[in-house]
């Protein structure tokens, strides 16, 4: 350090000596608490790395394969384990940091796609089949619906198993947004006229049928499947398509394109596709 840096800086008053051998250490006591809080500074800045880290490659994996299985899904995260942290201002930063992530990483999805989207038309020509596609998976119906609310500083519900805290909101919320009552931010409602609905019988006929094939498999191919419905006297192929997408709808299963008329068409997958995500305050 030169002179002219040494003579300008400012020793505190507030000086300490101590004796140690032939030398005398000599430092200033206000040093320690700028340590200490440079240290919790940089403490600060590892952890929200660490948690921004948990959040982008754990947490946004489940909603990727989410997306992938159900294009459009409807996804509420729940953050878990609320009783673990007795200052609220905790878990309030870490669901906000897990908001904002989520939101951002689909922001940069979509940006990209757009791009390429772009890059596709100019290339290929806008009815090429990567275009189409692409076109397709952009279309706000197709992107993944990750439901926040309003009501809080970071519009997560919390649960504790523990003390059993916050499942009544959590069941509150999710008839909210089932009845269309709470769109979760959305310009529309999320879900439409199930709830208080007349079933016809048919789609009844078709869910118990996959009901009763659920504990046997997992993916059902067509053919068979209709084959099943056929003893239970249903053979239009439209019905059982429009069955299927009611079934997907509700949740009952997942259910992948559409049927033709001839009944030559896709598969069915016996899975749960409302989902209902729970992050765990302290894993992430």
């Amino acid at each position: 350090m030169g002179a002219n840096n040494v003579s300008t800086t400012k020793r505190r008053t507030s000086l300490n000596e101590v004796e140690h051998g032939a030398f005398k250490l000599t430092y200033d006591s206000s040093d320690d608490e700028e340590d200490d809080v440079f240290s919790s500074e940089q403490e600060t800045r590892r952890a929200t790395r660490a948690l921004e880290q948990d959040i982008d490659e754990k947490l946004q994996f489940w909603i990727d394969c989410i997306q992938s299985s159900s294009p459009g899904a409807a996804i509420l995260p729940v953050a878990s384990f609320d009783d673990c942290f007795e200052l609220q201002s905790e878990a309030t930063m870490r669901c906000k940091l897990m908001r904002d992530r989520l939101q951002k990483h689909e922001e940069r999805r979509v940006k990209s796609m757009e791009q390429r989207l772009k890059e596709y038309d100019s290339k290929f020509g806008a009815s090429s089949e990567l275009a189409v596609r692409l076109r397709k998976l952009l279309c706000p119906f197709n992107r993944p619906k990750i439901i926040f609310g309003s009501d809080s500083p970071d519009g997560v519900v919390r649960v504790s198993s523990k003390d059993f805290s916050g499942f009544n909101d959590l069941a509150e919320r999710i008839v909210n947004i089932s009845t269309g009552r709470e769109r979760g931010g959305w310009a529309y409602p999320i879900f439409r006229g199930h709830l208080g609905a007349r079933i016809p019988r048919m789609r009844l006929e078709v869910r118990d049928a996959v009901r009763s094939m659920r504990d046997r498999f997992k993916v059902v191919e067509w053919n068979y499947f209709l084959g099943e419905l056929q003893k239970r006297n249903i053979d239009s192929a439209a019905d059982v398509s429009d069955a299927l997408h009611f079934l997907a709808n509700i949740g009952e299963l997942s259910y992948f394109g559409d049927v033709a008329a001839e009944g030559i068409g896709d598969t069915t997958k016996v899975q749960v596709s409302i989902h209902v995500m729970f992050v765990g305050l302290t894993a992430i």
